[in-house]
């Protein structure tokens, strides 16, 4: 804003000089008097509001003045001009004026001058009638600021004649505001949790302007952009239908926690987003509360005010000005996934992080047959799931197992010890119809991800055991069933257990038996078994009907030791050595399933207490898996499982 060009006027002190100039015709003596202060215009700047720069770097503006010429005259009275005066002043002189000092008035700025981008204040190489800048106080204030001119002798007219020496004068202040309005940054390493919050405050500064007007305005804040995942994890809502639902935005402005805000939503009257929270008046400080409704939420938190005949201003962040929205939660890294500009929507606190993009599953670890992943990207990972009615946050660098154990038969060997990967038993509510784990999803989703149900199969006419189906090749864990049949095996007879044909020692690596009967053969499925003889487990590669070859002793931490003709040889189905992978879970990747029963002698064979999950068998579509079990003994099975994936 640029003020009226003004004159300014110092008292005239009435002040007798003389000079002696010589004249052509005859000696003068002039009599000056202060005829006008120095004349002069400005300082000026170019607005009445700056707002403070956006970054660490100084800010300046720029100052706009001119000086005219201070007049002086030479009278008998110090009322009219001497008509003697002679030329070249004619009862007028002329001196030349400039600034000699600035003053902001404590404000705590800087005077200078510069030049290109190189700032060099005042008293430091630049004089006062050279500055042409102002570098504005880091914190926000009204400003005022004044030029000091003074004259200079001699005359203009004649350098041998000096006029009236006018004191030093004061321009009227320059007036203006340096403002800012901010918001907070609560959320450090905070990572979203059902219920946590953070508080947000926003300020507008300084409380007053250079008109000592309020600077209070109605400070609204916004919850922009926000994720809007189903339910609060991948399986699971809570309280539809009041404010604490799960539905909508995953961040919110709870109005219990916000009394002294009006709280609304955008999408009103259709949904309760409430992602908006304004001051019911004018104030400078406000303060807002965003709760968060998901354990994968994200989104942005701003504060907005009308300032300054503007529709909105956005606030500045504080400590770091050129943002103006404060994300939840903080989410910087890894930056250039090829997804999002900036960040995985993954707080950057959390461990779950690392350096990979929200949507890759590059889970390794059990290998199996090689193929990464298990279906959950990392954002889905980390966003959790409920597991036995408790929430579960998953390991992005492992497989996981999911198990519903549908009529609560004896599961005891399906561990993550056993299996080699994570197992997580899930409730009949955690599953939705088709088995899924996943089914409350929107972002970085990959497919659905299905738990394996074990279920009695109860009997089976064609006298199988156990049989498996599988329904499709694009989905993992895609058995249509896989069921053992436990009531045939309670009525069938046991298998008789082999006897050694003879004595072994400790290192013998061929056994003889009376019988291997259906022990699992190597041409079958590309591994051997195992067995035990009293309390040594052995390891064979192949087997003939009356021997076992390839015989590796003292397998799983047991001894190796001789053993006497007629021993009992039990088949061991032992989970470190074949339970060593399971399901990949990955588009497209099949697993087949074998199902292994541990015979354990005392009480007949009671409790399958290992399960073999073999990896890299494809399935074609159609196919059926059938275990025929026949000819046993007299024991009798006393319960079972089965898995249907």
């Amino acid at each position: 804003m640029y003020p009226p060009r003004s004159r300014l006027l110092t008292a005239v002190l009435v002040c007798l000089l003389s000079v002696v100039a010589v004249r052509a015709d005859a000696q003068h003596t002039h009599h000056w008097y202060a005829y006008s202060a120095p004349e002069f215009y400005g300082p000026t700047v170019s607005a009445e509001y700056v707002r403070k720069a956006t970054t660490a770097a100084p800010q300046y503006v720029g100052l706009y003045w001119g000086i005219y010429q201070d007049y002086d005259m030479c009278s008998l009275d110090g009322i009219a001009e001497d008509p003697e005066c002679p030329a070249p002043f004619y009862g007028f002189a002329t001196n030349d004026a400039k600034p000699v000092a600035w003053s902001d008035n404590g404000a705590g700025g800087t005077f200078g001058k510069l030049v290109g981008s190189t700032f060099t204040a005042l008293g430091s190489g630049v004089s006062a009638d050279e500055v042409d800048t102002y570098r504005l106080p880091t914190t926000p204030c009204a400003i005022q600021i004044q030029m000091q001119v003074d004259d200079f002798q001699p005359t203009t007219e004649d350098p041998n004649v000096s006029s009236y020496n006018d004191g030093a004068v004061w321009s009227d202040p320059v007036e203006f505001t340096v403002w800012e309005f901010t918001i907070d940054n609560p959320v450090g390493s905070w990572v979203p949790a059902l219920n946590a919050s953070r508080t947000f405050t926003a300020e507008i500064r300084p409380l007053t302007d250079h008109a000592s007007n309020s600077m209070a305005r109605v400070i609204t804040f916004r919850i922009t952009p926000c994720s809007q995942e189903e339910g609060y994890c991948l399986n699971a809502n809570r309280n539809e239908g009041d404010d604490y639902d799960t539905e909508g935005n995953d961040l919110k402005f709870i109005p219990a926690l916000n009394e002294d805000l009006d709280v609304t939503s955008t999408d009103a009257p259709a949904g309760r987003h409430y992602d908006q929270a304004a001051t019911p008046g004018s104030e400078t400080d406000a303060t807002a509360t965003v709760t968060c409704l998901d354990y994968g939420a994200y989104g942005e938190v701003s504060a907005l005010a009308v300032l300054f005949d503007a529709e909105y201003t956005n606030a500045h962040v504080e400590g770091a000005l050129a943002n103006s929205s404060v994300q939840m939660p903080t989410d910087v890294l890894p930056a250039a996934q090829g997804q999002q500009p900036a960040g995985n929507h993954i707080a950057d606190a959390s461990s779950h992080d690392g350096s990979g993009a929200a949507g890759n599953e590059d889970d390794d670890d059990p290998e199996g047959d090689g193929t990464p992943g298990d279906r959950l990207s990392r954002y889905e990972e980390y966003r959790g799931l409920k597991v036995n009615a408790s929430w579960t946050q998953l390991d992005p660098t492992r497989k996981d197992v999911f198990i519903r154990n549908v009529h609560g038969l004896d599961a005891s060997a399906l561990t993550t010890e056993n299996l080699g990967a994570p197992v997580h038993y899930m409730q009949a509510t955690e599953v939705d119809d088709y088995r899924a784990i996943n089914f409350k999803y929107s972002t970085y989703h990959l497919g659905a991800q299905t738990a394996i149900r074990i279920i009695n199969g109860e009997y089976n006419n064609n006298g199988d055991w156990g049989a498996s189906h599988a329904i499709g090749r694009s989905v993992p864990n895609n058995e249509d069933f896989c069921k053992v049949y436990v009531d045939l095996i309670n009525a069938d007879a046991g298998p008789p257990s082999p006897r050694l044909d003879g004595g072994i020692g400790s290192s013998d690596t061929t056994i003889q038996v009376d019988d291997t009967y259906d022990y699992q053969n190597t041409t079958e499925h590309g591994v051997g078994g195992h067995f035990k003889i009293d309390s040594e487990v052995v390891a064979y590669t192949n087997k003939s009907a009356t021997q076992f070859t390839g015989c590796s002793r003292g397998q799983g931490g047991t001894t190796a030791a001789s053993h006497a003709d007629e021993a009992k040889v039990t088949w061991f189905a032992y989970p470190n050595y074949q339970i060593r992978s399971t399901f990949a879970h990955e588009a497209g990747h099949l697993m087949e399933l074998e199902h292994m029963p541990d015979f354990w002698e005392t009480g007949g064979w009671h409790n399958i207490m290992n399960l073999s999950l073999l990896a890299g068998a494809t399935v074609g579509n159609g196919d059926w898996h059938v275990f025929r079990d026949a000819g046993r003994g007299e024991d009798a099975l006393e319960d079972e499982f089965c898995v249907v994936p």
